[in-house]
């Protein structure tokens, strides 16, 4: 294989990437736009690897209304993972590599 062929793939698929990510950003912008500043804030310390109690101190509530406002996301964004709250606050500029 040559290398400008290895070039016109790594192309090929960043085109594709950025389909993908433009069309799961129009599918998910009406619920994103619905979000609470505290759930976007819950979004992207859960997507930065933070663990539920540092996420209740910063944010300033309970255990109980940390499971809430996580099941009101599973329930709006169908954010079930880890990985689903990462894609989704990478395409929305939430967090970044």
């Amino acid at each position: 294989m040559k290398n400008g062929d290895n070039s016109m793939r790594r192309d090929e698929m960043g085109s594709k990437n950025a389909d993908y990510i433009q069309e799961y950003i129009a599918k998910h912008q009406p619920q994103f736009d619905r979000l609470s500043k505290k759930e976007i804030r819950l979004i992207t310390l859960v997507s930065e690897g933070s663990r539920s109690e540092k996420i209740v101190s910063s944010l300033g509530i309970s255990e109980v209304e940390y499971e809430e406002l996580r099941a009101n996301i599973s329930q709006k964004l169908s954010l079930q993972t880890e990985s689903d709250y990462i894609k989704f606050a990478l395409a929305f500029g939430l967090i970044s590599f």
